[in-house]
């Protein structure tokens, strides 16, 4: 009896120093795993490999955020994600070593007999973090941007960039950026969004826009107020989608000509006369797009030319807008859509028409083919009242142009034609003295008569 006494308390003696006898000084007791891996038995230097072996793998892994076409990598070294060595090996090296027999042996005891694992929780620098994401909302919470046009010398274009305007929740953004750190690998989190605007330019109809279906200069001398609304307005009509059987107008794209709308006083012409108004200058953009659009075989639904030609243009190449009653419009009769693209600089405005290649025609001819003058008049009037004794208004000529268009497109021939009738100004004469203006009244009225029977 007593030797079976002596046997039980051998085993459970033995049972109790086990582990004692199986975790030597200075090591991990055996049993324990961090984040699943085995580290029973390591010693400080050990666990130091072992932790700078995590973290090389985590430096190497990354966090892409995105929504949509929007993507971002951000990687783990750059927030600099890691595990803390020291911090962890005091931690580890502590468990089963508190210098209380019965915890040390129970920590023991179950670390050996079942399973326990030890967490090994990454340190991220959270300025980082956020300085990331605020430049995410930072760069998404502008205007949205259809990106650069990429022009390339065999005609066909391309786009570089480009954003949506998002409305970022940004606490949300964090909160699930840290719970994919806290994984301590690399993965993606879908950037939460309150609110979003997709650029005109992006999606298939992004793809479509592959070529110059035409483009169209003028020139202009250098004054500042006329050159800022040419300027506004040229920015105003750039970057527009005009869908496939769509109208463009160019009153609705540029809005009111006003002050309060940006626009400067230039001179514009009014009853057949030049004269400083809000927005003088803008039918030079017009007219500029109007031959872009000619050459690129749209279909012009609207267009009236001025009331004299102008010197950007030829005469009936040029297209008049006024707010609220003249406008120039066309419409995309195409298969694809096409895009309006225009360039400001000192001296010049150019306009693109953008599209896809298998849109181009084949041939495009634009030609003249009527061009009358109407003659103007002299006209003499007596003003009593006035300083001078002669005092003159010039006038012009009038004129009747045809403008023809071929386009011709897979063997298939389509002309339309734009007339434009430049009325005459009659030149007025003031004279002081009213006998001398009667005189020189009947003695125009003699030479016109004589013109006329002579057939001249």
């Amino acid at each position: 009896m007593n030797f079976k006494i002596w046997i039980a308390a051998a085993a459970f003696l033995g049972l109790g120093a086990a582990p004692f006898l199986w975790s030597p000084p200075g090591t991990v007791i055996y049993g324990m795993t961090a984040d699943q891996i085995p580290i029973g038995g390591m010693t400080r230097d050990d666990l130091k490999e072992m932790i700078a072996e995590q973290n090389t793998r985590i430096s190497q892994e990354s966090l892409t955020v995105f929504h949509g076409d929007v993507k971002e990598t951000w990687s783990y070294r750059e927030l600099n994600v890691h595990l803390e060595t020291e911090k962890l090996v005091q931690q580890i090296m502590g468990e089963g070593q508190n210098n209380h027999w019965l915890s040390d042996w129970w920590d023991r005891w179950t670390a050996l007999v079942g399973h326990r694992d030890i967490s090994l929780p990454v340190q991220w620098d959270d300025e980082k973090l956020h300085t990331r994401i605020s430049r995410m909302e930072t760069k998404y919470s502008q205007e949205a941007d259809d990106g650069q046009v990429e022009f390339q010398q065999d005609g066909s274009v391309s786009f570089s960039g480009g954003r949506p305007y998002l409305k970022i929740s940004t606490d949300e953004l964090y909160d699930r950026a840290v719970r994919q750190i806290r994984t301590e690998t690399g993965g993606s989190v879908e950037i939460p969004v309150a609110e979003e605007v997709q650029p005109a330019l992006h999606g298939e109809v992004r793809r479509q826009i592959n070529a110059v279906l035409a483009s169209y200069t003028t020139e202009f001398p250098l004054d500042h107020n006329r050159n800022e609304n040419i300027r506004l307005a040229a920015s105003r009509i750039s970057r527009r989608i005009v869908l496939p059987g769509e109208s463009f107008s160019f009153n609705s794209a540029t809005g009111l000509r006003t002050k309060e709308a940006g626009y400067l006083e230039a001179p514009v012409f009014m009853n057949g006369k030049l004269v400083p108004d809000a927005g003088g200058g803008v039918c030079q953009v017009s007219s500029t797009l109007f031959n872009a659009v000619l050459e690129a075989g749209l279909e012009i639904e609207e267009r009236t030319c001025h009331f004299a030609p102008v010197g950007y243009v030829a005469a009936g190449r040029d297209a008049t807008v006024a707010d609220h009653y003249i406008d120039f419009v066309f419409r995309n009769q195409l298969a694809r859509p096409v895009y309006i693209y225009a360039i400001y600089g000192p001296g010049a405005i150019q306009v693109y028409i953008l599209g896809n290649r298998e849109d181009i025609p084949d041939h495009v001819d634009i030609v003249q083919t009527r061009f009358t003058v109407n003659p103007h008049r002299t006209v003499y009037h007596s003003d009593p009242s006035q300083k001078e004794g002669k005092f003159t208004e010039y006038g012009h000529d009038g004129y009747d142009v045809m403008i023809r268009r071929d386009i011709i497109k897979k063997g298939v021939k389509k002309t339309d034609e734009f007339q434009s009738v430049y009325d005459p100004v009659d030149t007025v004469i003031s004279l002081k003295d009213p006998e001398e203006a009667r005189k020189m009244e009947k003695l125009q009225g003699e030479k016109a008569a004589d013109k006329e029977s002579s057939g001249v």
